[in-house]
């Protein structure tokens, strides 16, 4: 069954790019050292409500985590280059993402990157295409996913789209001074939140059971997972507010 992204009266229904990311860690993509994601996941819901899935990992060479750990712990770094029987092991598979910044160890813990990175843990099979900077940026440029200037859509959406912007930058598809979204981001949680009422603090879980929605069906911090569940929290605020106008 189609979904209308239809957001009358006032406006006419529009193309929406619903989008994801986990990341290796929270300092801003710009900087040295700064985070980039490891998961992509989203959907582009179109006018007529059909939709196109995105699901895709970042090969783990093109993460700069080797050279986070070279700045930021050169002790670590150099007993990987020098080896040793107490030494962090090299690879895919090593300990040494174990010997990374704290924060770094945090946001890898926090997406489960050590359990469903397809490199990192081989046994979880093919579950998505393992791409480098460059071929992800290009599918997210040559396909269906950014045509027409869409609304970007997520949950603290400035957060993911400052990452791909900065991806889209860094693999010179885009310059700096354009976006191939619309400008107008829209955030899912802060449209709920509005439809109910409610002002910050508040839990995502709440908002999520307070229009209706199982907020234990979803697999949360699992890209695509998140970019679904962002999408049926802005629809269930849609139909609330419709429902009493």
């Amino acid at each position: 069954m189609k979904d209308q992204c239809d957001f009358q009266p006032g406006h006419e229904p529009g193309d929406l790019i619903v989008i994801d990311l986990e990341t290796t860690r929270l300092r801003p993509s710009h900087l040295p050292g700064g985070r980039r994601a490891w998961e992509i996941g989203g959907l582009r819901v179109n006018a007529d409500g059909s939709r196109n899935k995105l699901h895709l990992f970042t090969d783990i060479d093109y993460l700069g985590l080797e050279g986070i750990l070279a700045r930021e712990c050169p002790d670590a770094a150099r007993a990987l280059s020098e080896g040793g029987d107490d030494a962090p092991t090299p690879g895919h598979q090593g300990t040494w993402f174990h010997h990374l910044p704290e924060d770094v160890c945090e946001s890898l813990d926090i997406g489960g990157f050590h359990q469903r990175h397809p490199q990192r843990n081989p046994a979880v099979g093919p579950t998505a295409p393992v791409c480098t900077d460059m071929s992800a940026a290009q599918t997210l440029m040559d396909g269906p996913w950014l045509r027409g200037n869409p609304t970007l859509v997520g949950a603290v959406p400035g957060f993911d789209e400052s990452t791909l912007r900065d991806l889209l930058i860094r693999t010179r598809l885009i310059d700096y001074d354009s976006t191939p979204w619309h400008y107008h981001l829209m955030d899912a949680e802060t449209y709920a939140a509005g439809a109910l009422g409610w002002v910050p603090p508040y839990s995502s879980d709440a908002l999520t059971a307070a229009l209706g929605l199982d907020p234990t069906g979803y697999a949360r911090h699992h890209a695509y997972d998140d970019a679904v569940w962002a999408y049926d929290l802005l629809m269930a605020a849609r139909r609330y507010t419709l429902e009493r106008s």
